[in-house]
């Protein structure tokens, strides 16, 4: 399987280049490495959000998840990890740096990124398949989620998450992957009076 990585656009790169000067001291070491001044390895994410709704409700995935925005993984030459996250505007809207993480907590997320090339090259299908990351805020799901030329449903790859089924980065359908999300979504419905089935999006991205 081919991995096809998102074309990040001009405004976004601008934003988020252009908006760590906001957020960060000019004599921050992060803000070299973060607006792309000083070099580092870099791993640029579109991330598609899914809200508990459509996880209970069983709506598809390529309905129900939403295009929010990007997410800047960088590891600079001392290797320390960090974060900067841009969101995607409304139609007419301009792209906007909303935040940024750093930290040793970043590792797991730099790690994957690394090995989902290898993952997916060790699989069977020929056909190409689009990068795209997928965060359920609500069960603290992040997974990748590669999308089929074809259009048809895909994979996902979940690779921060505390079940156990998810562990070690399987490869899954996304049928699958919604099978064992749904009752969870549904515990934590009943679980959490903040989460009402009418809401759908009770949790937001980027992470606080």
């Amino acid at each position: 399987m081919q991995l096809v990585r998102p074309i990040t656009p001009e405004a976004v790169l601008h934003a988020a280049s252009e908006g760590v000067k906001r957020f960060l001291s000019a004599g921050d070491r992060r803000l070299a490495v973060l607006s792309g001044s000083s070099k580092g390895e870099q791993w640029r994410e579109r991330v598609f959000l899914l809200g508990i709704k459509p996880v209970i409700g069983g709506i598809p995935l390529e309905k129900a998840a939403m295009a929010v925005g990007w997410r800047f993984l960088v590891r600079d030459g001392s290797g320390e990890f960090a974060a900067s996250y841009v969101t995607e505007p409304l139609r007419g809207g301009r792209p906007r740096l909303v935040g940024i993480s750093h930290g040793k907590r970043l590792g797991p997320y730099f790690d994957a990124s690394e090995r989902i090339e290898g993952i997916a090259l060790a699989q069977t299908q020929t056909e190409r398949h689009q990068l795209r990351t997928l965060t359920i805020p609500c069960l603290l799901i992040e997974a990748f989620w590669l999308v089929p030329e074809s259009g048809e449903s895909g994979f996902i790859v979940p690779f921060i998450s505390m079940i156990p089924e998810f562990a070690n980065m399987p490869v899954l359908t996304v049928g699958k992957f919604l099978e064992i999300c749904k009752p969870l979504a549904v515990g934590r419905q009943a679980a959490d009076d903040h989460i009402r089935p009418g809401a759908g999006q009770s949790y937001g991205w980027p992470p606080k």
